[in-house]
Order: structure tokens, then C-alpha cells, then sequence
């Protein structure tokens, strides 16, 4: 694991310290694992997102995606660009242009 800042390592402390903080865990980072797109996707939502260059998920926005079509709620944490709002914005696709 690479140097953590200085700054970063007071917060987490301060927050361990915190009793509100109910749980705390590090994970470390996995390397990229692809799923397809959901079968059940209307053809113009898998359209849509083919023109934006997604034709297969991480495993992560599949997950996603399979846990809020089951109605589960959702939380997700990672880095920017990582993909979150797509797990979100494929279904709001699908809403939209679903009949």
C-alpha cells in the first residue's frame, strides 16, 4: 500500500474516534472484473449506452444493477470516473425509454 497523507490519516482517526461511526473497513484494490449487460435490457437502453462506449459493466455496476432491479437499496463508494452513476443512469434509461 503506497504512503498515506498526513492529513488523511488524522481524519480517519478523528472519525475511528468518533461514536457515531458504527463500522469502519479498508478494502484494497481488486483488479478490474467485467460482466455482460443485462439480457433483459430494452435494445435501445443497450443502443444507448453502446454509443456512450459501455458494452459491458465492471462486476460491481452489474451487482448494482441487479440489487436495485430487486428493489434493494444501494450504496456505493469509490473513486471518480469509477462507474457509480451508471448503475443508476442504466436505470433511469430503462425507465425512460421502456413503454
Amino acid at each position: 500500500m503506497g504512503r498515506q497523507d498526513p492529513g488523511l490519516s488524522q481524519l480517519r482517526r478523528a472519525l475511528l474516534a468518533d461514536e457515531r461511526v458504527a463500522a469502519h473497513e479498508t478494502i484494497r484494490a481488486r483488479h478490474r472484473q467485467v460482466a455482460p449487460l443485462p439480457d433483459d435490457l430494452p435494445e435501445a437502453v443497450v443502443d444507448a449506452l453502446a454509443r456512450s462506449g459501455a458494452t459491458q459493466l465492471h462486476a460491481f455496476q452489474r451487482e448494482a444493477i441487479d440489487a436495485l432491479r430487486a428493489g434493494e437499496h444501494v450504496v456505493l463508494g469509490g473513486g471518480t470516473g469509477s462507474g457509480k452513476s451508471l448503475c443508476y443512469q442504466t436505470l433511469l434509461l430503462e425507465a425512460l425509454l421502456t413503454p
